[in-house]
């Protein structure tokens, strides 16, 4: 591949984005009575058997494409059992599971070895996987004790749950760890009205209930918290049943503000991104994003403590609904504003103001390094923010017959350029492409 020589800018890769490798990932099911029932009202099946036979099956899926139909076609595993003993639900012998972990299928069956299986109606037929309670039926003894109270009277279905209250460590991430919140008012509307608060644990509970579906609404007169109203329906199939419905709040700092013109008017719909003011050494920079409304107003929530920096198209520069040049909230001298944020505190920002970048014109010249000019090349220039992997606003043009390209561009706007080169274009044998880094200033 030949390189190609472009006027006085400095070549700058972009970093290639990471390969995400995805999964079937279950961090383990609680007490049987919260999970067994099913989903939406699914009735689940409970057996205890012996692996006879474990044989791929093809399954089909109808699809639907931004419109358009269709099928994918793939493979299961069809487990077929032996002396069995049904538990729960109809009676079957042969249940679907995924060939993989990848697929939520259950990877641990064995011919000849014993389970106690957990399986939900599906189209394709009852199906099991990592995400359910099948277990050899060694470890499946909490299961089989459960299923053997059913028989026994019931002093009714149960609801317990816990709020908790969870701090934001990072821009864009919810903190890992949590602390109980007491205090909490949880309210029951179904088959029975009730309501409890929240103990010292987060903890609430409610027993004896009438089978049915329920509605937990759960609030806190708190203000320095998010999640004023929380409501979730949930559904006690019988009388054995109980559920567990737990409650994040969070500790909420909120940096607020308005964009306005030059003029002091105020903006609407600019691009408003918010960041950790120290990202020296960072690889990626996670960053939240908002919108000014029909006012200007923009805010920030649920942040956790720590300094903090604001501005227009930090993330990914101009674009075609926010085209106004990158801009940092200054604090008067030039640099930027660090917004030290208390836990749950709460500041309000000068106003931004939003600049429409004064235009000016930009050329070059594409040619092989024997001086030969590249012709009827693509170059284009695409507005760049602080995140190397993001880009706003972009224009192409094409080079002439001498090489030359010419653009009309914003001051004060990073830009990224990509050059492309067709295969057949100046007896250049694979497309190439080049990634230049610059940003437009007057000239003096």
């Amino acid at each position: 591949m030949r390189r190609l020589a472009i006027f006085s800018l400095t070549a700058a890769a972009l970093l290639a984005a990471p390969t995400v490798a995805l999964a079937c990932f279950c961090g383990g099911l609680a007490n049987p009575c919260r999970y067994l029932w099913g989903y939406d009202g699914q009735t689940p099946v409970v057996f205890e058997g012996t692996v006879e036979s474990i044989e791929q099956r093809a399954v089909e899926d109808v699809i639907d494409l931004d419109g358009t139909s269709g099928s994918i076609d793939y493979f299961m595993n069809e487990v077929r059992f032996r002396d069995v003993r049904h538990l729960l639900g109809e009676s079957t012998t042969v249940v679907l599971t995924g060939t993989d972990g990848g697929n939520c299928g259950h990877e641990r069956f064995r011919v000849g070895r014993r389970f106690v299986v957990h399986a939900l109606p599906d189209r394709h037929g009852l199906t099991t996987g990592t995400c359910s309670f099948t277990a050899p039926v060694e470890e499946a003894s909490e299961v089989l004790d459960y299923i053997a109270s059913l028989s026994r009277p019931s002093p009714g279905a149960r609801i317990d749950g816990k709020t908790v209250l969870a701090r934001r460590e990072h821009v864009g991430l919810p903190s890992s760890t949590s602390t109980p919140l007491a205090g909490v008012r949880v309210t029951l509307d179904g088959p029975e009205q009730r309501s409890a608060v929240s103990g010292v644990d987060g903890s609430y509970t409610f027993d004896g209930l009438t089978p049915g579906v329920y509605q937990v609404s759960v609030a806190s007169g708190r203000r320095d918290v998010f999640r004023e109203m929380w409501q979730q329906d949930v559904r006690l199939a019988n009388a054995h049943a109980c559920a567990t419905p737990h409650t994040t709040f969070y500790v909420d700092g909120v940096i607020e503000g308005t964009v306005n013109d030059a003029d002091g008017r105020p903006v609407t719909g600019a691009a408003v991104s918010l960041r950790a003011a120290d990202i020296a050494g960072q690889e990626q920079v996670a960053y939240d994003s908002a919108r000014s409304d029909g006012a200007g107003h923009f805010r920030f929530r649920i942040l956790g403590e720590g300094a903090y920096v604001v501005g227009l198209n930090l993330e990914s520069g101009a674009t075609d609904d926010s085209a106004y040049a990158l801009t940092i909230a200054t604090d008067g001298s030039g640099a930027p504003t660090i917004v030290e944020l208390a836990e749950g505190g709460h500041v309000n920002l000068a106003p931004i103001v939003a600049r429409l970048p004064a235009l000016t014109t930009v050329t070059g010249r594409l040619m092989l390094p024997d001086g030969r000019p590249v012709p009827g090349a693509n170059v284009r220039a695409s507005a760049a923010g602080e995140n190397h992997r993001r880009f706003g606003k972009s224009v192409e043009v094409t080079t002439d017959a001498e090489g030359r390209f010419l653009f009309s561009l914003g001051q004060q706007q990073p830009y990224r350029f990509s050059i492309s080169v067709d295969a057949g274009t100046a007896e250049l044998d694979t497309t190439v492409t080049l990634n230049i880094a610059l940003t437009l200033r007057p000239r003096r």
